[in-house]
């Protein structure tokens, strides 16, 4: 995906010192590392409903309790979640 000038794919460890040196350029906090992106796009899938599953396999988690950690949901998505409950449908069986 990252190619240096030369047109060869990058190293990890090359594409990670890179961004941060970025990172520290554009005054973001010493935490963000290249990893935070995962940690991101990851989130925002599980955000935006993609089942955790899915996100477990595109991460290439073994486990669903690894992807989880992943899940920092917001009070807009847990109030989202509740507005997808049918009270009355629930309360007085209605569909």
């Amino acid at each position: 995906v990252f190619l240096n000038p030369k047109v060869s794919q990058l190293k990890g460890h090359s594409v990670s010192k890179r961004f941060k040196l970025y990172a520290r350029k554009c005054g973001l906090p010493e935490e963000i590392h290249f990893h935070s992106l995962r940690h991101t796009g990851a989130t925002w899938l599980i955000q935006d409903g993609v089942p955790l599953y899915y996100v477990q396999k595109l991460l290439g988690h073994s486990t669903p309790e690894m992807t989880q950690v992943y899940s920092h949901l917001s009070d807009a998505n847990l109030r989202q979640a509740i507005d997808q409950i049918d009270f009355d449908a629930a309360f007085f069986g209605r569909n």
